[in-house]
């Protein structure tokens, strides 16, 4: 949905979700909390766009699902719900 409408600033919000997720998944609180600290938004390199960014962003973020699927499927449903806000 963020791409689709070429929405950089949603899909920052929704990028830091999906981490999110995944760290809320560990259930480990003190990661969650030092990891939500450090959190300091897109890693964008001089060369590239935010667009240009966030679809390889989003790219990894499918890869990274499908890993922790493979893993638990039980860790991917707040994941799952990020990702496909995404597109």
């Amino acid at each position: 949905e963020a791409l689709a409408h070429q929405d950089s600033s949603h899909y920052a919000d929704l990028n830091q979700s999906f981490h999110y997720e995944i760290w809320k998944a560990s259930g480990n609180t003190k990661l969650n909390n030092l990891l939500g600290g450090l959190w300091n938004g897109l890693s964008i390199g001089l060369q590239s766009t935010e667009l240009e960014y966030a679809t390889v962003s989003h790219r990894e973020h499918l890869q990274i699902f499908e890993s922790l699927h493979r893993i638990n499927e039980n860790i991917t449903d707040g994941t799952m719900k990020v990702i496909e806000l995404e597109i």
